[in-house]
Protein backbone atom coordinates (compact mmCIF):
# COMPACT_ATOMS: atom_id res chain seq x y z
CA UNK A 1 0.00 0.00 0.00
CA UNK A 2 1.11 3.54 -0.70
CA UNK A 3 1.17 6.53 1.62
CA UNK A 4 2.36 10.14 1.67
CA UNK A 5 3.05 12.44 4.62
CA UNK A 6 2.17 16.12 4.20
CA UNK A 7 3.64 18.39 6.86
CA UNK A 8 5.43 21.72 7.31
CA UNK A 9 7.18 20.22 10.34
CA UNK A 10 9.99 17.71 10.79
CA UNK A 11 8.49 14.43 9.63
CA UNK A 12 11.62 12.26 9.78
CA UNK A 13 10.31 10.29 12.78
CA UNK A 14 7.02 9.57 11.02
CA UNK A 15 8.82 8.61 7.80
CA UNK A 16 10.99 6.12 9.71
CA UNK A 17 7.95 4.49 11.30
CA UNK A 18 6.18 4.26 7.93
CA UNK A 19 9.23 2.69 6.28
CA UNK A 20 9.60 0.19 9.13
CA UNK A 21 5.96 -0.78 8.65
CA UNK A 22 6.76 -1.65 5.02
CA UNK A 23 4.67 1.05 3.35
CA UNK A 24 5.62 2.56 0.01
CA UNK A 25 6.12 6.30 0.47
CA UNK A 26 5.15 8.16 -2.68
CA UNK A 27 3.39 11.28 -3.91
CA UNK A 28 2.08 9.40 -6.96
CA UNK A 29 -1.43 8.05 -6.39
CA UNK A 30 -1.12 7.29 -2.66
CA UNK A 31 -3.85 5.29 -0.92
CA UNK A 32 -3.60 7.53 2.16
CA UNK A 33 -2.18 10.95 2.96
CA UNK A 34 -1.13 11.57 6.56
CA UNK A 35 -1.34 15.26 7.42
CA UNK A 36 0.85 16.19 10.36
CA UNK A 37 -0.02 19.72 11.43
CA UNK A 38 -3.28 21.61 11.72
CA UNK A 39 -6.21 22.70 9.58
CA UNK A 40 -3.93 24.55 7.14
CA UNK A 41 -1.98 21.36 6.45
CA UNK A 42 -5.24 19.52 5.75
CA UNK A 43 -6.31 22.19 3.25
CA UNK A 44 -2.95 22.03 1.48
CA UNK A 45 -3.10 18.24 1.29
CA UNK A 46 -6.62 18.29 -0.12
CA UNK A 47 -5.59 20.75 -2.84
CA UNK A 48 -2.66 18.51 -3.77
CA UNK A 49 -4.47 15.16 -3.40
CA UNK A 50 -8.21 15.80 -3.87
CA UNK A 51 -10.46 12.95 -2.80
CA UNK A 52 -7.63 10.78 -1.41
CA UNK A 53 -8.20 9.45 2.12
CA UNK A 54 -6.71 11.92 4.61
CA UNK A 55 -5.40 10.86 8.02
CA UNK A 56 -5.02 14.08 10.05
CA UNK A 57 -2.46 13.50 12.82
CA UNK A 58 -2.52 16.26 15.38
CA UNK A 59 0.26 18.77 15.83
CA UNK A 60 -2.06 21.69 16.59
CA UNK A 61 -4.29 22.51 19.57
CA UNK A 62 -6.95 23.98 17.28
CA UNK A 63 -7.14 21.28 14.60
CA UNK A 64 -10.81 20.32 14.78
CA UNK A 65 -10.54 17.45 12.29
CA UNK A 66 -7.39 15.77 13.63
CA UNK A 67 -7.56 12.30 15.15
CA UNK A 68 -6.33 11.89 18.70
CA UNK A 69 -2.99 10.51 17.57
CA UNK A 70 0.42 11.98 18.11
CA UNK A 71 3.69 10.79 16.60
CA UNK A 72 4.05 8.23 19.39
CA UNK A 73 0.92 6.35 18.20
CA UNK A 74 1.79 6.18 14.50
CA UNK A 75 2.73 2.49 14.70
CA UNK A 76 -0.75 1.49 15.85
CA UNK A 77 -2.31 3.87 13.34
CA UNK A 78 -0.47 2.22 10.43
CA UNK A 79 -1.57 -1.25 11.57
CA UNK A 80 -5.20 -0.18 11.65
CA UNK A 81 -4.96 1.42 8.22
CA UNK A 82 -3.56 -1.80 6.71
CA UNK A 83 -6.30 -3.88 8.35
CA UNK A 84 -9.00 -1.49 7.18
CA UNK A 85 -9.94 -0.98 10.83
CA UNK A 86 -11.39 2.51 10.44
CA UNK A 87 -14.42 4.44 9.31
CA UNK A 88 -14.56 7.35 6.89
CA UNK A 89 -16.20 10.75 7.07
CA UNK A 90 -17.12 12.50 3.83
CA UNK A 91 -17.49 16.26 3.69
CA UNK A 92 -18.96 18.07 0.71
CA UNK A 93 -16.93 21.00 -0.53
CA UNK A 94 -18.12 24.41 -1.72
CA UNK A 95 -17.45 25.78 -5.19
CA UNK A 96 -17.56 29.12 -6.98
CA UNK A 97 -17.68 29.92 -10.69
CA UNK A 98 -16.59 33.18 -12.27
CA UNK A 99 -16.15 33.25 -16.02
CA UNK A 100 -13.97 30.26 -16.89
CA UNK A 101 -12.59 30.02 -13.35
CA UNK A 102 -13.73 27.39 -10.86
CA UNK A 103 -12.65 27.47 -7.22
CA UNK A 104 -13.33 24.54 -4.89
CA UNK A 105 -12.88 24.79 -1.13
CA UNK A 106 -12.92 22.50 1.87
CA UNK A 107 -13.44 25.40 4.29
CA UNK A 108 -15.08 28.26 2.46
CA UNK A 109 -15.39 30.57 -0.50
CA UNK A 110 -15.12 34.26 0.31
CA UNK A 111 -15.98 37.47 -1.45
CA UNK A 112 -14.20 40.29 0.34
CA UNK A 113 -13.73 44.02 -0.21
CA UNK A 114 -10.42 44.66 -1.96
CA UNK A 115 -9.77 47.98 -0.22
CA UNK A 116 -10.35 47.60 3.55
CA UNK A 117 -11.26 51.30 3.71
CA UNK A 118 -14.21 50.85 1.35
CA UNK A 119 -17.25 48.65 1.85
CA UNK A 120 -18.59 46.85 -1.20
CA UNK A 121 -22.19 46.98 -2.34
CA UNK A 122 -23.62 43.73 -3.64
CA UNK A 123 -26.74 41.61 -3.85
CA UNK A 124 -27.61 37.93 -3.87
CA UNK A 125 -29.88 36.14 -6.31
CA UNK A 126 -31.52 33.00 -4.92
CA UNK A 127 -34.03 30.98 -6.96
CA UNK A 128 -34.49 33.96 -9.29
CA UNK A 129 -35.18 36.43 -6.47
CA UNK A 130 -32.71 39.24 -5.73
CA UNK A 131 -32.04 40.67 -2.31
CA UNK A 132 -31.88 44.38 -1.65
CA UNK A 133 -28.49 46.03 -1.93
CA UNK A 134 -26.17 44.88 0.86
CA UNK A 135 -23.30 47.02 2.15
CA UNK A 136 -20.35 45.54 4.00
CA UNK A 137 -17.09 43.61 3.73
CA UNK A 138 -18.60 40.68 1.83
CA UNK A 139 -19.73 37.11 2.38
CA UNK A 140 -18.42 33.73 3.49
CA UNK A 141 -19.91 30.58 1.93
CA UNK A 142 -18.84 27.94 4.44
CA UNK A 143 -18.94 24.16 4.53
CA UNK A 144 -19.71 22.30 7.76
CA UNK A 145 -15.96 21.69 8.09
CA UNK A 146 -15.21 25.40 7.74
CA UNK A 147 -18.03 26.46 10.04
CA UNK A 148 -15.76 26.05 13.08
CA UNK A 149 -13.12 28.36 11.59
CA UNK A 150 -13.50 31.84 10.03
CA UNK A 151 -17.28 31.44 9.81
CA UNK A 152 -17.45 30.97 13.59
CA UNK A 153 -15.05 33.87 14.20
CA UNK A 154 -17.68 36.19 12.72
CA UNK A 155 -19.98 35.23 15.57
CA UNK A 156 -21.92 32.67 13.53
CA UNK A 157 -22.90 29.23 14.82
CA UNK A 158 -21.16 26.10 13.50
CA UNK A 159 -23.36 23.58 11.70
CA UNK A 160 -23.10 19.89 10.78
CA UNK A 161 -23.99 19.59 7.09
CA UNK A 162 -24.39 21.53 3.87
CA UNK A 163 -23.19 25.02 2.97
CA UNK A 164 -24.28 28.32 4.49
CA UNK A 165 -23.59 31.90 3.54
CA UNK A 166 -22.78 34.31 6.33
CA UNK A 167 -22.31 38.07 6.01
CA UNK A 168 -19.12 39.86 6.95
CA UNK A 169 -19.47 43.20 8.78
CA UNK A 170 -22.58 44.43 6.95
CA UNK A 171 -24.52 47.56 7.85
CA UNK A 172 -27.82 45.77 8.50
CA UNK A 173 -27.88 42.40 10.24
CA UNK A 174 -28.92 39.40 8.15
CA UNK A 175 -29.24 35.78 9.19
CA UNK A 176 -27.05 33.20 7.42
CA UNK A 177 -28.54 31.60 4.30
CA UNK A 178 -28.64 27.84 3.77
CA UNK A 179 -27.45 27.10 0.24
CA UNK A 180 -29.92 24.73 -1.43
CA UNK A 181 -28.99 25.55 -5.02
CA UNK A 182 -26.88 28.03 -6.99
CA UNK A 183 -26.58 31.46 -5.36
CA UNK A 184 -25.38 34.39 -7.45
CA UNK A 185 -23.48 37.28 -5.89
CA UNK A 186 -23.32 40.46 -7.98
CA UNK A 187 -20.87 43.25 -7.19
CA UNK A 188 -22.63 46.61 -7.50
CA UNK A 189 -20.02 49.06 -6.28
CA UNK A 190 -16.29 49.07 -5.39
CA UNK A 191 -13.80 46.29 -6.13
CA UNK A 192 -13.71 42.93 -4.39
CA UNK A 193 -11.70 39.71 -4.18
CA UNK A 194 -12.89 36.16 -4.67
CA UNK A 195 -10.83 33.63 -2.72
CA UNK A 196 -11.09 30.04 -1.60
CA UNK A 197 -9.54 28.49 1.53
CA UNK A 198 -7.22 31.53 1.71
CA UNK A 199 -5.61 30.33 -1.50
CA UNK A 200 -5.62 32.23 -4.77
CA UNK A 201 -7.21 35.57 -5.50
CA UNK A 202 -9.56 36.63 -8.29
CA UNK A 203 -10.27 40.34 -8.69
CA UNK A 204 -13.89 41.43 -9.07
CA UNK A 205 -15.32 44.75 -10.23
CA UNK A 206 -18.83 46.26 -10.36
CA UNK A 207 -21.05 44.24 -12.67
CA UNK A 208 -19.23 40.96 -12.02
CA UNK A 209 -21.32 38.02 -10.86
CA UNK A 210 -20.13 34.90 -9.01
CA UNK A 211 -22.05 31.62 -8.77
CA UNK A 212 -21.68 29.74 -5.48
CA UNK A 213 -23.03 26.30 -4.62
CA UNK A 214 -22.40 23.12 -2.70
CA UNK A 215 -19.97 20.94 -4.62
CA UNK A 216 -20.38 17.28 -5.50
CA UNK A 217 -16.68 16.88 -4.75
CA UNK A 218 -15.89 15.55 -1.29
CA UNK A 219 -12.99 15.48 1.11
CA UNK A 220 -12.71 12.08 2.81
CA UNK A 221 -11.20 11.64 6.28
CA UNK A 222 -10.18 8.51 8.17
CA UNK A 223 -11.94 8.17 11.50
CA UNK A 224 -10.69 5.67 14.10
Amino acid sequence: MKIWIESPYDKSEILEKVENADWAITQKNPDFVITYGGDGTILLAERSFPGILKVPVKNSKICSMCVSYGKDKIDNLLVRLKKGDFKTEKINKVEAFFGKKKLVGVNEVQIHNKDPRKAIRFNLEISGEKTDEIIGDGIIASTAFGSTAYYKSLGLKPFKKGVRIGFNNITEKREPIEVKGPVFVEILREKALLLCDNNGLVSLKPGDKVQIQESKEQAVFVRL
